[in-house]
């Protein structure tokens, strides 16, 4: 399934011997765009300190119920690492290419031949934890209809003008398919969507 990233913030953490916390963001690479770790708030367990844990230590989410499980035990998420801001995601980003979703989020998108909008949320794959798609906002454009970008129609970000680029005219951007919720896309939207760009020389 995917899921979109706003909407799991919040979700609840529970470690095999109690709750570690509720997350805060996503740190992702900007090389694969896959997530690399969940961001934890731990509240006062831990003094409010935020903890990193990869999707790798997570198990059988409870989705109804916005809790996600992870195989590990409160003593050993007190020795993951940690950051008490996103000082880890922008200081060390230069060598392992940490981004936060929160600050991707908000980033305007460049067609070829223009702006189209700006990033508003992302898409996530809840098995796999690659970021799928970036739902974009055409604003004022296009009415502010919403739209998908593949992460592999991207060309260039540039972080510090918070500007993604991508190989796209804004035709080809309006022809895609509408967004309308994770699950529609799950059933419908991402086989065209992946027909779409590939028709155009995007590699899906």
């Amino acid at each position: 399934m995917l899921r979109n990233v706003k909407d799991l913030r919040g979700y609840a953490i529970r470690a095999s011997d109690g709750f570690i916390g509720r997350v805060k963001d996503f740190y992702f690479d900007d090389e694969t765009w896959a997530i690399r770790y969940l961001v934890v708030e731990t509240g006062t367990w831990l003094s409010g300190r935020k903890v990193l844990i990869s999707p790798i230590a997570l198990g059988h989410a409870g989705w109804m119920g916005r809790q996600l499980p992870v195989a590990l035990t409160r003593a050993q998420v007190q020795r993951s690492p940690y950051t008490d801001t996103a000082s880890l995601a922008t200081s060390s980003r230069d060598e392992c290419h940490l981004r936060s979703s929160d600050t991707v989020i908000g980033h305007h998108i460049e067609a070829t031949d223009g702006d189209v909008g700006h990033v508003e949320d992302l898409l996530v794959d809840d098995h796999t934890w690659a970021i799928r798609h970036l739902i974009v906002n055409t604003g004022n454009w296009w009415g502010g209809q919403r739209v998908l970008i593949a992460p592999h129609s991207i060309k260039d970000v540039n972080w510090s003008e918070a500007k993604i680029c991508v190989g796209l005219s804004r035709q080809a951007v309006k022809d895609a398919p509408a967004y309308t919720s994770a699950a529609q896309v799950d059933r419908e939207s991402e086989p065209i969507n992946s027909e779409h760009y590939g028709g155009l020389g995007i590699r899906p």
